[in-house]
């Protein structure tokens, strides 16, 4: 029990400590960036402020997005759970919330052990345990978490993938759940890094791996601090670049979408047939025709 002790101990103090830093960074990030650019000279200090943007976008807004997809998934589940009548509702809410931070693995490993501890009591329980975990996974990671994440940089789930490969195998399970947010900043990097050199704009509404809103500036080029950031505001409003440092930039405009119905022939105003389209306004001379004559030909009052 003593090393149980001990260990719980050291990890409470390590959380504690975790968070007292995190305050004095809140608190005297900008001065220290301001130190950090006297440091490293005028000729990087936009660079590095932008990176730094990069990161705190990629990181801070995936695992805010994370903390309150788990809570939304915890209380789902914890409806659900009281719902069937589980007699560990809320420990196994908690247990779900907290284990929805852990990618692809967790959920399972959080749904396994409520259907186990169901099952103890009736294999009717165990059934529909599994089914609330289920439905409370799929609205939550399906309905909820595109919404919240909205505001952190998307990863192509190929690139996902490949991060929480490599994540588990270098650190374990700390390694899955830094993995993703690391490869969204990376990326952002990448994109910031490769379109200033090149000049080429990688970021596109129809894109991949890079798909994104893209950005360019009133001559036409691309603006690579708002592509690596998906978005024009995070600089503003995060304080880490003055207003008159920030690029003017504008998002390119979404592709209208390809509807192959309109291109029938039969749609069209001009149309006859079977297949004319009832709504089609006719050409002007039918107009003005029906509005001197009635459908039976007769003629309007004021022309009588």
């Amino acid at each position: 029990m003593f090393p149980l002790i001990t260990n719980t101990a050291s990890q409470l103090f390590v959380i504690f400590l975790g968070l007292v830093l995190a305050y004095w960074l809140a608190c005297d990030y900008p001065r220290m960036h301001h130190e950090v650019c006297t440091i490293i000279g005028q000729e990087k200090e936009t660079s590095y402020r932008f990176m730094v943007a990069i990161l705190s976008r990629s990181v801070g807004g995936y695992m805010r997005g994370m903390v309150v997809t788990s809570i939304c998934g915890g209380i789902l589940a914890f409806i659900g759970f009281t719902i069937i009548g589980h007699p560990y509702a809320a420990l196994m809410a908690i247990f779900t919330g907290i284990m929805h931070l852990v990618p692809v693995v967790g959920p399972w490993v959080s749904a396994a052990i409520a259907t186990v501890l169901g099952f103890m009591f009736s294999p009717m329980l165990a059934l529909w345990t599994l089914v609330v975990t289920m439905v409370a996974q799929n609205v939550t990671d399906n309905v909820i978490s595109p919404k919240v994440m909205q505001s952190s940089v998307q990863v192509h789930p190929i690139m996902s993938l490949t991060a929480l490969v490599i994540g588990s195998a270098l650190m374990g399970p700390i390694g899955m759940v830094i993995a993703i947010p690391l490869c969204a900043a990376l990326k952002g990097i990448f994109v910031y890094y490769f379109e200033n050199e090149t000049g080429r704009q990688l970021v596109a509404y129809e894109g991949a791996v890079f798909k994104g809103t893209p950005y360019r500036d009133a001559e036409g080029n691309p603006v690579a601090a708002y592509d690596a950031l998906g978005d024009d505001t995070f600089i503003y409003e995060s304080e880490l670049i003055g207003n008159e440092t920030a690029p003017e930039a504008k998002a390119m405009p979404k592709p209208e979408l390809d509807n192959s119905w309109i291109k029938l022939s039969g749609l069209q105003p001009d149309a006859t047939g079977f297949f004319k389209n009832p709504f089609a306004k006719d050409d002007d001379s039918n107009t003005d025709d029906d509005t001197k004559t009635g459908i039976d030909g007769s003629m309007d009052d004021s022309d009588s």
